[in-house]
């Protein structure tokens, strides 16, 4: 136990930036690479394109810091990751024969950017709980918000991402259709509130921090590697119609549109016959 007790202890301290940042950095801008337009926008406006790939890679801070009160561009206090993002942006989009891109989509090395991406989501996922805890003090539930919007921050501000580039899907968005990412972070915010309260007798935080990374580590790898389904899509499909009622359940009025109300006789045009009494009347 003091083993892995040590080996926690480590594995929190590690720095986040350059490698891990630069891994962040890499998928989020891949993410906005692969959506519709970005390429061709990337050549008729570097600036828009630019700006929605920083919020892509920034998003978390964004959102955390909006739900917090603080400036929305404190991001901006650490050049050093700013420079680091725009310069992956600039690989991405502009490497002669796109050879970035080519490199790092070879499977292997993108299984271990994803590794070390989901590092820094935790990482960030702890930040997040600790700003809030000093705000909110006493609502467990207003640190679990915090520290998903700053480990998940990019995919609550996809609409307004894809907006600065010209594209509105109001229909996809992360309330609607959350991810695995969301759906964990909520469960390791959980954890990791727990740990800091001392609930879970004889684990440290250090320990619940360890085990939240190395499960998202693992589960992100393999979805990436085999194209796996959500997983807590089984659980959901099992205990959702208990809690929540299936489609079969709903009332009888749920799919029924009322008919079109008659015209009343006054406002309903006069017949022919009617018409032409009232042109003699005339």
């Amino acid at each position: 136990m003091d083993v892995v007790q040590d080996v926690a202890e480590v594995f929190a301290t590690l720095p986040m930036f350059p490698v891990f940042n630069a891994c962040h950095y890499t998928l989020m801008i891949l993410t906005t690479r692969y959506d519709t337009g970005s390429l061709a926008l990337s050549r008729s406006n570097p600036l828009a394109n630019w700006v929605a790939s920083m919020i892509a890679c920034f998003g978390g801070y964004i959102l955390a810091d909006l739900l917090l009160g603080h400036s929305v561009l404190s991001f901006l206090a650490h050049p050093e990751d700013v420079v680091l993002a725009s310069a992956i942006w600039y690989l991405l989009f502009y490497c002669p024969k796109d050879l970035f891109y080519k490199i790092i989509s070879i499977l292997p090395l993108k299984l271990v950017i994803a590794a070390l991406k989901e590092t820094a989501r935790v990482r960030k996922l702890v930040a997040g709980i600790g700003a809030a805890a000093k705000v909110y003090p006493h609502s467990l539930l207003a640190q679990v918000i915090v520290g998903v919007a700053k480990a998940c921050g990019n995919e609550f501000l996809l609409n307004f991402e894809q907006a600065v580039r010209g594209v509105w899907k109001p229909d996809v968005n992360a309330i609607m259709q959350p991810s695995f990412s969301i759906k964990a972070c909520v469960v390791g915010a959980v954890m990791i509130i727990l740990g800091r309260s001392d609930v879970l007798m004889g684990i440290s935080q250090e320990m619940v921090v360890l085990a939240v990374s190395l499960w998202l580590i693992s589960v992100a790898v393999s979805m990436k590697a085999f194209h796996a389904d959500d997983p807590f899509k089984p659980v959901e499909n099992l205990f959702s119609p208990f809690i929540f009622g299936s489609a079969d359940s709903l009332p009888a009025d749920a799919h029924h549109h009322p008919a079109a109300a008659e015209p009343s006789p006054a406002s309903k045009p006069p017949s022919g016959r009617r018409r032409g009494k009232a042109a003699k009347a005339d």
